[in-house]
């Protein structure tokens, strides 16, 4: 299956939303994501440098959402 893949590393659209967060985002507002994998969150949250964020597990006990704010 290759429907959710952007052929590269995964991070694509991450970098994207990044790229244009700084004009499509409220000045108290957030992002929330879903990533798969711990190393997944560890690339999204050196994407979102200077961003805070939170982490938030899911039933499994796994980390899976990630929430930014500017």
């Amino acid at each position: 299956m290759n429907a959710l893949t952007d052929y590269s590393d995964g991070m694509t659209f991450y970098r994207r939303i990044f790229d244009i967060s700084s004009t499509i985002l409220n000045k108290e507002g957030f992002m929330i994501f879903e990533f798969g994998t711990a190393d997944q969150r560890d690339k999204i949250i050196n994407i979102f440098n200077g961003y805070t964020h939170d982490t938030f597990n899911d039933l499994s006990n796994n980390p899976r959402v990630i929430l930014f704010q500017s």
